[in-house]
């Protein structure tokens, strides 16, 4: 019995050994420096992942930018046969990058393959605020986050597919709009628009969307000089990696707006489809 539990404990020190042994011998990961430049497509400089195609010139190209017809190369003046670069697509496979905002504190090493998606959850990327004065913002997972907590103003509260009256001054930048029926939270943006030849304002609808879910909305704006209206779908925004830029808008302009400290009457209608 001693003589065999000697064997199994000699057996077990072997397997031991040789597993140290294999996991001394796997390579170890190395840290290099590469230009961005290099992990492009060479047509749209977009990032690249599989499949990768690469023509018999060296030139590399993603799968959009290689066409259907023959695999040829976008690049060649002639026609080059375009075939898969499997190489490359090993190499970026088990690439690790820093993430693209480092400099603003994320500490996070990516696949390469999944820059994008880190980049659009990213709460170190800098986000932007459609409101007037605000601009860039980052620390916050989504827009609508962001307005609770740095933008606190008057919330209307209005009824799905009822026609609500709210009140604007000219200077206002922005006016929240809080559904009865689920909270759902949609934001009047007022950008200041010297673009037509009267200045004015535009306005337009922001769902501060926490799920996506389609809604049309209907802006009346009643001044003293008229009736300006607008019909479209609001816009769903979860986070804005751009600076805003209305779908729709309605203009109105300054001197519709009447006197400066004189508000208007905006009467908005939001409801589903």
């Amino acid at each position: 019995m001693r003589k065999q539990a000697a064997a199994e404990a000699a057996g077990s020190s072997g397997k031991k050994a040789k597993q140290a042994e294999v996991v001394k011998t796997v390579s170890p990961k190395t840290m290099v420096a590469i230009d961005p430049k290099l992990l492009q497509c060479g047509v749209c400089s977009g990032l690249l992942v599989p499949p990768i195609f690469q023509c018999t010139k060296g030139h590399i190209t993603c799968s959009k930018c290689c066409p259907v017809v023959n695999n040829g190369c976008s690049l060649c003046k002639g026609l080059e046969d375009a075939t898969r670069c499997h190489a490359m697509e090993r190499l970026l496979g088990d690439l690790t990058v820093p993430c693209s905002f480092r400099a603003r504190g994320c500490t996070e090493m990516i696949l390469y393959s999944e820059t994008l998606a880190h980049a659009q959850s990213c709460l170190y990327a800098p986000c932007y605020c459609p409101i007037a004065g605000c601009g860039i913002y980052a620390g916050r997972p989504s827009l609508h986050d962001h307005i609770m907590q740095d933008h606190p103003m008057l919330r209307y509260m209005v009824v799905p597919g009822v026609a609500s009256a709210l009140t604007m001054y000219h200077g206002d930048p922005a006016c929240l709009v809080s559904l009865s029926s689920d909270g759902e939270m949609f934001l009047i943006v007022v950008t200041d628009d010297r673009s037509a030849l009267a200045p004015g304002q535009s306005l337009s609808v922001i769902h501060l969307a926490r799920k996506v879910v389609t809604r049309y909305y209907r802006i009346e704006v009643r001044t003293k000089a008229g009736l300006l209206l607008l019909y479209s779908e609001a816009q769903d925004v979860r986070r804005l990696m751009r600076a805003y830029e209305p779908t729709s808008s309605l203009f109105v302009s300054d001197a519709m707006w009447g006197p400066k400290d004189s508000p208007v009457r905006v009467d908005i209608n939001i409801h589903p489809v």
